[in-house]
């Protein structure tokens, strides 16, 4: 027959252990498949920053921001933001951030996430 040198015999060792390998990553993923069940897609592009309602300290109005700018802030969602709106509409203006809790949906763990990022600006 044929004889192979030392590094084509290494080469080959090295080949099967990639084949292995691969092998063995296809059979996980046959038998364990990822699960993207609480990954959401959502229409429409993401509104740019630039489209934001932002003060001179960098923070979201929350007095005069829209439905739409509202639901782009983390946690809230169109509904919530609708609530806010009809909030502000019916009692007027935000008094403080912590206010918002006042909204049906808003709790202490959403609000802990906003406070960096909004602001009450009385007009």
């Amino acid at each position: 027959m044929f004889s192979l040198s030392r590094k084509e015999q290494v080469a080959i060792c090295f080949l099967i252990f990639c084949l292995l390998v691969g092998g063995g990553i296809s059979l996980w993923d046959y038998y364990y498949p990822r699960k993207f069940s609480d990954l959401k897609v959502v229409p429409g592009n993401p509104p740019s920053p630039d489209s934001l309602v932002y003060s001179s300290t960098g923070k979201l109005d929350i007095n005069s921001a829209t439905a739409q700018q509202l639901a782009s802030l983390p946690g809230i969602g169109p509904k919530i933001a609708q609530r806010i709106i009809q909030w502000r509409e019916k009692n007027g203006p935000f008094e403080t951030t912590a206010d918002l809790k006042k909204v049906k949906g808003v709790g202490d763990k959403i609000l802990s996430r906003l406070i960096p990022l909004i602001e009450t600006q009385q007009r």
